[in-house]
């Protein structure tokens, strides 16, 4: 990383936060069947647009090494964004939240993709593996692999039109995007190390996790017909995910 042009960088943000007078933007009421994950980065226009039609890229299938989990308690640790939120607001942590970046990108994904809910389940993948990703380290990233001695690193997207939408702190407004739906189809994707680990609690879907390795190493998964029941069960359902909350 370049020492000079991440103070340049953080001049530039700096300046563009002294402009910001208060909390000016409205994202939406927080839904407690969801949850809502904030990714902070500066990318181009480019790289922005494809982050819309592509998805967030990243070397790994952990939400929790590249999200901030701002409403949900995924166990018993403490969740000092869901604090913050609870404190202020969504608004106003997504605006503080851009100090060494121009961009907050806000995904919204059903609770029940992760864990049951009374009683009901829908394990359906939120990553796909994407073969031809080529990484741009920016100066607002660490540029470490997710695996230092791997050769050869695996790049995942996060389903595109999870994303709600994303704050830019040059123009101060956050841009929702027009394409959000979590009604997706992926049987071909990749699970989520939490997914992954509320599955092995439950008899039925216990030996998901070899649907991974299957996409990983190029062969048909035998998991993909199941996943499409998942998903055609979940669309079916009704048009809000259920929750006790």
């Amino acid at each position: 990383m370049d020492i000079e042009e991440l103070k340049r960088m953080k001049q530039e943000v700096d300046f563009y936060r002294s402009k910001i007078n208060g909390i000016t933007i409205k994202i939406e009421d927080m839904d407690p069947n969801f949850v809502y994950l904030m990714h902070t980065t500066t990318l181009n226009l480019e790289d922005t647009q494809d982050v819309y039609q592509n998805g967030l890229a990243y070397s790994g299938n952990e939400i929790w090494r590249t999200f901030s989990n701002l409403n949900q308690n995924f166990d018993s640790s403490r969740n000092i964004w869901k604090e913050k939120v609870e404190l202020t607001s969504l608004e106003q942590v997504i605006v503080e939240s851009c100090s060494l970046s121009f961009q907050c990108f806000l995904y919204k994904i059903p609770l029940i993709f992760f864990q049951p809910v009374d009683e009901e389940f829908y394990p359906i993948p939120i990553w796909y593996y994407d073969r031809t990703y080529q990484p741009k380290f920016n100066i607002s990233s660490s540029g470490v692999p997710y695996h230092i001695n791997e050769e050869k690193i695996k790049y995942f997207r996060i389903f595109p039109t999870l994303l709600l939408g994303h704050y830019d702190i040059r123009t101060n407004t956050f841009q929702k995007n027009p394409s959000y739906s979590y009604h997706i189809s992926n049987p071909n994707g990749i699970y989520d190390r939490k997914q992954i680990i509320s599955m092995s609690d439950i008899s039925e879907y216990e030996n998901f996790w070899r649907h991974n390795d299957y996409i990983l190493n190029g062969e048909e998964s035998p998991f993909e017909e199941k996943i499409m029941k998942i998903e055609n069960n979940f669309h079916h359902q009704g048009n809000q995910p259920k929750s006790k909350c």
